[in-house]
C-alpha cells in the first residue's frame, strides 16, 4: 500500500466531511438560498415592466455579483487552514501518514465544494424562477448558466487570495 498518495475517496472525503458539517458551510448555504429568494423579487419587477428583455438583463444583474462581499471570501480562505490548527483537527490529520500537501489540497478542495454549492444553489433557485415567470426558457438557462460560472470563479478567486494570505502571513494563530 502506497500512503504518499492516498486514495482520493478516503482523504478528500475527511476534508468534504469535515466542511460539509461545518458550520461556516451550513451558515453560507443557508445565507445563499436566503439571497436568492430575496433577489426573486428583481426578477419579477424586470418581466412585469420591461417583459423578456427586462428579466433576462435582471437575471444577468443579479447573477453578475453575490450579494456576499468579496472580503468575506479571502477572510474564509485565510482562517480556513488556521482555524484548522487551532481547534486541533490538523493534529489528528498530520498524526496519520499524510503530507503537509495533501492536508493544504484538501482543505481547499473541501472549501472550493462549498463554495461551488453554495453557487449552484444561488444561480440554481434565480434560473428556475426565470423560467418559472415564463422568460424564453433556453435563453434564460443559458445566460443563468453563463453568468453563474462566472460568479464561481470570481468567489474561487477571492478564496485562492484567502489561501495565498495565510500561507504568506502564517495565519491567525501564529501571531497570538
Amino acid at each position: 500500500m502506497d500512503v504518499s498518495s492516498p486514495p482520493l475517496r478516503g482523504l478528500y472525503g475527511v476534508f468534504l466531511g469535515l466542511s460539509l458539517q461545518g458550520k461556516r458551510f451550513i451558515a453560507f448555504a443557508v445565507f445563499s438560498g436566503l439571497m436568492a429568494l430575496m433577489k426573486v423579487g428583481s426578477l419579477s419587477k424586470g418581466y412585469t415592466h420591461y417583459d423578456l428583455a427586462g428579466l433576462l438583463n435582471s437575471l444577468i444583474f443579479n447573477l453578475s455579483g453575490f450579494p456576499c462581499p468579496p472580503w468575506w471570501f479571502s477572510r474564509s480562505g485565510a482562517l480556513s487552514i488556521s482555524s484548522t490548527v487551532e481547534n486541533g483537527t490538523a493534529r489528528v490529520l498530520l498524526s496519520k501518514p499524510l503530507r503537509r500537501k495533501h492536508f493544504f489540497l484538501g482543505t481547499l478542495l473541501s472549501d472550493v465544494v462549498a463554495v461551488f454549492l453554495g453557487t449552484a444553489l444561488y444561480t440554481g433557485v434565480l434560473i428556475a424562477y426565470a423560467v418559472h415567470l415564463g422568460g424564453g426558457g433556453r435563453r434564460a438557462v443559458e445566460i443563468g448558466l453563463v453568468f453563474g460560472v462566472l460568479l464561481f470563479l470570481s468567489l474561487l478567486y477571492y478564496l485562492a487570495l484567502g489561501y495565498l494570505l495565510s500561507t504568506l502571513t502564517g495565519g491567525a494563530g501564529k501571531h497570538s
